[in-house]
């Protein structure tokens, strides 16, 4: 009798769904350290798998493919944080020195900053705190205990696409519903991919014009901000912004108001031709994902698993949307989370029935 009154009564379905996401967020939200490593190297496994397709076409043995990928992602990763390491201390010695020019500035506007009632001592005062150098020392000292994990999400990567074969064809013999998930997590992998790989070859585009332009124009530690922006690219809207940040500040430090806004516009414009020329051109019409949707996910999924989620927010919103999609009663949810209207314009990056992709490679 209960059970029956609670599928008729859509309030009471409404709390207890309601109830339900939230313990399960809360145990998510406190299992983070945990989880958010495991589904990152799930998502590098994903991406490797085509990798490995490939290396065992060409008659190579699987052990060895595997060593092969493993160790062209150590030397990726390693190289990646030996460069930003090594910035960031040139960057911490170089500190007093922009601290300085800093005070320059601001006494070169003093005169404007009082007409607006603000005391530059007290400016300056926060600007001489401590804290600013605690600050570059922690996430000095964080960068290399991420170098750390990313030993453990290679060793995740690892297991992942050992068993990725057997995991499929576990799931193809068991049932109707298993090899419903099945089609789900190809359908997910197909678009993981194609988004991952394009989207890397239309960052590395635009960290590169940026990183050549900050070079030329003389703006200290251009390799670590174009590094900054490749990765920071992958998060959705806002992404960019705050890897223009330091080199914009940069800009104004060493060169001055006028050159800060240059910088501003150049890579400005830089950003623009990769997202309306570079990126339509490589993905067509995109993730069939809503923007509203991307923005906020961006930040439930970043205050859920921190820098990582940040990652791979759009991954975890697409499959969240089809996980939706394989119910029919929360299929809506999955049409109000989509960009289209209508239904009837597909992406070329979310495979359907009617646009199936490539899964039978992967």
């Amino acid at each position: 009798m209960l059970i029956n009154s609670w599928k008729d009564s859509l309030p009471l379905r409404t709390i207890i769904v309601g109830a339900s996401l939230a313990i399960i967020i809360a145990g998510m939200k406190f299992l983070s350290p945990i989880l958010a490593p495991i589904l990152f190297s799930l998502f590098i496994a994903v991406l490797c798998l085509p990798m490995l397709r490939w290396l065992q076409s060409k008659h190579i043995p699987t052990w060895l493919a595997l060593l092969l990928i493993l160790l062209g992602l150590f030397i990726f990763i390693a190289l990646v944080f030996l460069i930003v390491y090594i910035s960031l201390s040139n960057l911490d010695e170089r500190l007093p020195t922009y601290q300085k020019q800093f005070k320059t500035l601001l006494t070169e506007v003093l005169p404007l900053l009082q007409q607006l009632g603000i005391d530059i001592n007290d400016i300056t005062g926060a600007i001489n705190a401590p804290g600013l150098f605690g600050t570059i020392s922690n996430f000095l000292r964080s960068t290399i205990e991420s170098l750390t994990s990313s030993f453990l999400i290679i060793l995740g990567v690892l297991f992942a696409m050992l068993e990725a074969e057997n995991f499929a064809n576990k799931l193809r013999q068991s049932g109707e519903k298993a090899r419903s998930a099945l089609e789900v997590g190809t359908r997910f992998s197909v678009a993981c991919q194609q988004f991952f790989y394009l989207k890397a070859l239309n960052n590395v585009i635009v960290a590169a014009g940026a990183t050549i332009f900050l070079f030329f124009f003389r703006i200290d530690f251009a390799l670590l901000w174009g590094i900054e922006i490749f990765f920071l690219s992958y998060i959705p809207n806002i992404g960019i912004v705050i890897a223009c940040i330091p080199p914009v500040a940069l800009a104004l430090l060493q060169h001055g108001p006028l050159s800060a806004l240059i910088v501003i516009v150049a890579l400005f414009v830089i950003n623009l031709i990769g997202d309306n020329v570079i990126t339509p051109r490589l993905m067509g019409s995109g993730l069939n994902v809503s923007q509203s949707i991307i923005f906020f996910s961006f930040i439930f999924w970043t205050w859920l698993f921190g820098a990582l989620g940040a990652l791979i927010s759009v991954p975890l919103t697409v499959l969240v949307i089809f996980i939706l999609d394989t119910n029919q009663e929360t299929r809506w949810l999955a049409t109000l989370m989509s960009a289209n209207t209508g239904g009837k314009q597909q992406s070329k990056l979310i495979p359907t029935e009617d646009n199936p992709g490539d899964t039978a490679e992967q």
